[in-house]
């Protein structure tokens, strides 16, 4: 969810500047510092789910939370039923036949539509909510946008951009884990600040097959 976050703190293709791993001096979970004065933190979002996939935003008038197929905020009356969805469950509370991934259709269901189309496998396009004249961003799923550009050579919803700097995300944070303490990062240089140890963490430096480098 690393990828989402970023984007909606308008953080894409960028990265945190300062981060702190879990456990350091008290720190009691793993956190994101950027040059806005955003900070993120690597901890469960529903109080009482705590294995639940998603993301809260807590700002000085409130908060919002989403998930695949779910959102809600501090003032409900801002979220249209339509788009609302359903909040994850734990999994000890799903119905029975629903205790994999929420969200997830059964081999029967993608039979049955599979049937229902004459054979053809569906792609499902999710709709295109609207609310006082916004038009959020749709698509296809991944796999198949990617195909779509391959084709049309347009720029997928993902981009490489999007997927490099969440990568580099991931692995600062492992690093600092690693390492046990903060790291600072530049990321107009994607290099660490003043800190020659974790510019030779393995991480950092990979041995290319040859003749490719980089």
């Amino acid at each position: 969810m690393f990828d989402i976050a970023q984007a909606a703190i308008g953080m894409d293709g960028s990265a945190p500047c300062e981060i702190i791993p879990k456990g350091y001096n008290g720190q009691p979970y793993m956190t994101f510092k950027y040059q806005t004065g955003v900070v993120m933190t690597e901890q469960p979002y529903l109080d009482d789910n705590p294995s639940a996939q998603g993301i809260k935003f807590i700002g000085t008038k409130g908060w919002i939370e989403v998930a695949r197929g779910y959102i809600a905020c501090s003032d409900s009356s801002l979220i249209p039923a339509e788009i609302a969805g359903r909040r994850p469950q734990p999994r000890t509370e799903r119905p029975a036949g629903q205790q994999g991934q929420q969200g997830q259709r059964t081999d029967a269901q993608a039979r049955q539509q599979t049937a229902q189309q004459g054979g053809q496998p569906a792609t499902q396009v999710r709709p295109a909510p609207t609310q006082a004249g916004l038009q959020f961003e749709i698509s296809s799923p991944h796999m198949q946008n990617f195909i779509d550009c391959v084709r049309s050579r347009k720029k997928p919803i993902a981009s490489i951009e999007v997927g490099c700097s969440t990568a580099i995300m991931c692995c600062l944070g492992n690093i600092a884990h690693e390492l046990k303490r903060p790291v600072k990062w530049n990321p107009a240089t994607l290099t660490f600040v003043d800190d020659p140890e974790a510019e030779e963490h393995r991480l950092m430096n990979y041995e290319y097959r040859r003749p490719y480098h980089l």
